[in-house]
């Protein structure tokens, strides 16, 4: 296994966390500029 593969292996869950957040980020600020509540 190579370096690259190495680093590409460790960085996916990190992709996924920030793509999570992102999500959440982006509702945040839809929500804020609509007056709407979080729906939990």
């Amino acid at each position: 296994m190579s370096f690259s593969d190495t680093l590409c292996i460790e960085a996916r869950p990190i992709w996924g966390a920030f793509l999570t957040s992102s999500r959440y980020e982006y509702a945040f600020w839809e929500m804020a500029s609509t007056m709407e509540t979080w729906p939990v």
